[in-house]
């Protein structure tokens, strides 16, 4: 019962393709072989080490003992560099063999594309909408020529005086409207009232002179 209410869920799909396992692999083994090459190293700069000391302390049979097994690791570093190398090699050549691939891919869909655009779009299709739009534009110039002879010299003054009239009509409504009179009389109680005396002249009283 509780596998029907709760399925189990399909185990994901491997996307991944046997190039990109191979790939994978092979980059798994150049890290290998790259710590394989650093431990040798290491035993090298050991063994001269060791050589080094035992040739002071007077034991060259110990020191050369030490130096053979030192060549020895020289044979075997020489030999993973080697190894190494054609890893590296053999994985670009994969790398690349992939992209070419896909670049190919591309152009396969590429083409299958536009051949099926060419299919949709075929000469005669473009020949035959062209030669419908070239109808169109004669029965279009022909309609246009039928109405220029129906049309008198009557006819054309009228149109004339009509499209006068419509400038004419845009023109008055972008102008303002004149001011009413409530307006006129509202901008003139606003105003101030004139001067009654006469500007510059004033009155001067005259003071009576005494007699002598």
């Amino acid at each position: 019962m509780g596998n029907i209410l709760f399925p189990k869920k399909a185990p994901p799909q491997n996307n991944v393709s046997e190039q990109d396992q191979a790939v994978l692999k092979l980059k798994k083994q150049r890290d290998t072989l790259k710590k394989y090459q650093k431990q040798l190293e290491t035993t090298m700069e050991k063994l001269q080490d060791g050589a080094r000391e035992r040739a002071k302390k007077g034991d060259k049979k110990g020191a050369r003992e030490l130096l053979r097994r030192k060549k020895y690791q020289e044979t075997l570093l020489l030999q993973t560099d080697q190894n190494l190398t054609n890893l590296e090699e053999l994985t670009r050549s994969i790398e690349f063999a992939q992209m070419e691939q896909q670049v190919v891919t591309g152009i396969e869909a590429g083409n299958k594309a536009l051949k099926i655009l060419q299919e949709e779009m075929s000469l005669e299709k473009v020949e035959a909408i062209m030669d419908d739009m070239q109808e169109g534009i004669e029965w279009s110039n022909q309609i246009n020529e039928r109405m220029a002879e129906t049309l008198t010299p009557a006819d054309d003054e009228a149109l004339l005086q009509e499209l006068d009239a419509m400038v004419t009509g845009e023109l008055e409504a972008k102008l303002p409207d004149a001011p009413s009179g409530d307006a006129v009389d509202d901008v003139s109680n606003k105003l101030p009232d004139a001067p009654t005396n006469t500007p510059g002249a004033t009155k001067t009283e005259k003071t009576p002179v005494p007699a002598q």
